[in-house]
């Protein structure tokens, strides 16, 4: 069953966020389904979205900022140009999600099953790749200074052009 984000959940969290709390009501929705939902240019700071299906979305500069989406399911997403500062994205699947430009900085990935993703040109500034799996994604151009990358699988992987990138 589809749980489709309804325009007044958007505006009620827009407004949370405007507020700093004061007003409206952070988003929060665990095990969402919204399989292909255009949420194009939405802010979506500081959700709560825990093992939501958001595979084949659309989050082109979406902002995701300090989102709770452990787990989420973004297989086949297009997030080009999103924001993911500071989401908590441990153990994500990110198969063959388009990431390309968008920022993941802080963000902890953990875990993230991330095969086939295409990430030129994203920034993974500190972020957590700890046993993520990147294998045959696309990182040329990605900045990965002072992220943590034990155990981090890129083989198979375009590194050819990739920042901070530890070898070990």
């Amino acid at each position: 069953m589809s749980q489709d984000l309804t325009p007044q959940e958007l505006r009620a969290h827009s407004e949370w966020l405007s507020s700093n709390g004061a007003s409206g009501k952070q988003l929060s929705k665990k095990n969402a389904d919204l399989t292909g939902t255009d949420l194009t240019g939405a802010n979506l700071a500081k959700a709560i979205l825990p093992d939501a299906r958001l595979d084949r979305a659309t989050l082109v500069g979406t902002d995701l900022t300090g989102a709770d989406l452990r787990g989420v399911n973004l297989e086949g997403t297009d997030a080009d140009g999103a924001r993911f500062i500071n989401a908590n994205m441990r153990d994500a699947n990110l198969c063959e999600t388009s990431l390309q430009g968008a920022q993941l900085d802080g963000a902890d990935l953990s875990h993230a099953f991330a095969e086939g993703a295409q990430c030129s040109g994203a920034s993974f500034v500190g972020a957590d790749l700890t046993e993520a799996d990147f294998s045959e994604a696309d990182l040329d151009g990605a900045n990965l200074t002072d992220a943590k990358q034990g155990g981090l699988n890129l083989s198979g992987a375009e590194t050819s052009d990739t920042r901070g990138l530890t070898r070990g």
